[in-house]
Order: C-alpha cells, then sequence, then structure tokens
C-alpha cells in the first residue's frame, strides 16, 4: 500500500513538473541592422519577428516562449 502510494505520487510529480516550468527560450538573431546594407537586415528582422509571433501564438516550443535577442553585426 505504501509503495503504491509512494509511487502514484512520484509518477504525479513527475508529470505535473514539466508543465509548472515556464522558462523562455531565447535565440539570437544576427544581421545588419545598421551600415551600408541595413535594408536587408531590417527585412530580417522584421520576418524573424513575425514568426516569433506566430511560434508564440501556438503556444511556443515545447510550451516555452521564444524570444529574440537581436544582435547588429554592421554589415
Amino acid at each position: 500500500m505504501k509503495l503504491t502510494l509512494l509511487t502514484s505520487a512520484a509518477v504525479a510529480a513527475l508529470v505535473l513538473l514539466p508543465q509548472s516550468v515556464h522558462a523562455q527560450l531565447k535565440i539570437g538573431a544576427a544581421a545588419p541592422y545598421t551600415g551600408p546594407v541595413a535594408v536587408a537586415g531590417v527585412q530580417m528582422k522584421n520576418g524573424v519577428e513575425m514568426a516569433a509571433t506566430d511560434i508564440n501564438a501556438k503556444g511556443g516550443i515545447l510550451g516555452q516562449k521564444i524570444e529574440i535577442v537581436f544582435g547588429d553585426d554592421v554589415a
């Protein structure tokens, strides 16, 4: 009886634990946001932001929202 109860509690904890963790995934995106080819970089930034918004609207990746961290490489 005690072993069954303990096993049931352990299984319940394992099942519920991943649902209670809400980490955020950070993804880096480097492009020329300034400089001579900034037009291309801005278009890439807009596309990445749109994709992140769509992914987050559908529940993220494995239940975790994504955050984009932009880095300017100035081309």
